[in-house]
């Protein structure tokens, strides 16, 4: 589905249908009406708009510091750093004045060192270089074990997605009734939407273990990490071929799950 068929109809969807279609979407509008679109989901359902946002990041989009204040409070904070990460490329110094004292200090810090910018005159600057390495590093740490709960949290629903799928998906092929079609028809859209949301926290989990690996201090034995998981059914495949691949996918998540725990223990312990 284009962009603007999306936001020519979300005024007249339910809620719940603007969150189903967010996963069809092949293109993004502009800053304006994304925000817009987010707020109006938002106004019942705070995880359909953070869907939302995620799905415009993963298709690019670039905010600046005045749109990325109306997405505080309607979003979660997770996804708004990565927005805020994102644009940051076309940030100018007004921009981070504007987000100053509407979002976490560190990423307005991270954004300016990364882009050469000057920090907003309230932020008070650090003169010892050493010093302000180890801080950066711990707070880059600090970043990325947020990234790695983050992860979990969407991976370990992925999978409970997937056992709901893989169920109906037996149940559709021992029944063969029109009902159990609908639901496994239903139950696979859910699960392809919490897979998406896996996908981009493992996407945003590498982000940030690769800034990481950047610093002198840090020295990790486990970095690799899926980055990317395949969606995996269409309407064409046969019942079995969808059952195999939903169980295919279940190990997937599983193995990235292992990782995640591993990582997230040796960030652990260089914060000890």
């Amino acid at each position: 589905m284009t962009w603007d068929t999306y936001y020519e109809k979300i005024n007249d969807w339910a809620v719940s249908t603007a969150i189903n279609r967010i996963s069809s979407l092949e293109n993004i509008g502009s800053p304006d009406e994304v925000i817009d679109a987010i707020g109006l989901i938002a106004l019942e359902s705070e995880s359909g708009a953070t869907r939302l946002l995620n799905k415009a990041l993963q298709l690019g989009i670039r905010f600046s510091g005045e749109a990325l204040t109306e997405l505080i409070g309607i979003c979660s904070d997770e996804s708004l750093r990565r927005a805020v990460k994102q644009s940051a490329d076309r940030f100018t110094a007004q921009d981070l004045e504007t987000l100053y004292g509407c979002v976490d200090e560190k990423w307005i810090a991270e954004a300016a060192k990364q882009h050469h910018l000057r920090l907003p005159k309230d932020m008070e600057d650090i003169d010892d270089e050493e010093t302000e390495d180890q801080e950066t590093y711990q707070e880059e740490i600090l970043t990325a074990l947020e990234s790695a709960s983050y992860a979990l949290e969407c991976c370990a629903a992925a999978q409970e997605a997937l056992c709901r799928s893989g169920n109906m998906s037996i149940l559709d092929m021992i029944s063969n009734r029109f009902l159990s079609s609908l639901a496994k028809s239903a139950s696979l859209i859910e699960a392809e939407q919490y897979m998406e949301d896996a996908q981009d926290a493992l996407t945003a989990f590498n982000e940030d273990l690769h800034v990481i690996l950047q610093n002198k201090y840090v020295k990790l034995h486990a970095v690799r990490l899926y980055s990317e998981i395949d969606l995996w059914f269409n309407s064409g495949v046969t019942d079995w071929f969808v059952h195999l691949n939903i169980n295919r996918m279940h190990k997937r998540i599983g193995k990235a799950i292992k990782q995640i725990e591993v990582i997230q223990r040796e960030l652990k312990q260089l914060l000890a």
